[in-house]
Parts: structure tokens; sequence; C-alpha cells
């Protein structure tokens, strides 16, 4: 996979994951968010990783100042796996 690639998975992958404040994330069911979550949980980019709650976690997440911080780190995620 390329950086580019990545990076256009890593958009992905967070615009999922964030909260409906987000632009062009308010679409997303609970179902989905969870699943998109699970799945940052799972490439060691959960709360635990953060030295977070799951509040505070959600909280970055929903954050619009911090996409580009959370794409960046998707992207490294992905690279990494």
């Amino acid at each position: 996979m390329t950086q580019g690639e990545r990076q256009a998975k890593a958009r992905d992958i967070y615009a999922l994951a964030a909260g409906p404040g987000i632009p062009g994330c308010a679409d997303t069911t609970r179902k989905m968010r969870a699943s998109a979550r699970a799945l940052l949980v799972a490439l060691k980019a959960g709360p635990a990783d953060h030295k977070l709650t799951p509040g505070e976690w959600a909280e970055t997440l929903n954050d619009p100042v911090k996409t580009g911080a959370w794409v960046k780190e998707i992207a490294e995620q992905l690279a990494s796996g």
C-alpha cells in the first residue's frame, strides 16, 4: 500500500470513527462508529494507547481541530501493521 493509499484509508477510517460534529460524519450509524473505533483500538490507537478514558478519547475523535492528527496517526499505524 502506498503512502497516498494509506492516507486515503486513514481518512475513511477516521470519518467512520469520528463523531457527528465532524463535517461529513453525521450520517454514520452508531454501529459503524463503534466498529471503526474498535478498529482504532486494534491498530493501537485506542484510549489506553493515548492514556485517556474512553470518554476523553471519544472527545478527541469528535474534535475537528484534531482531525489532521488523527488521520496522520491512523496512517502511521496502518504503515506499521
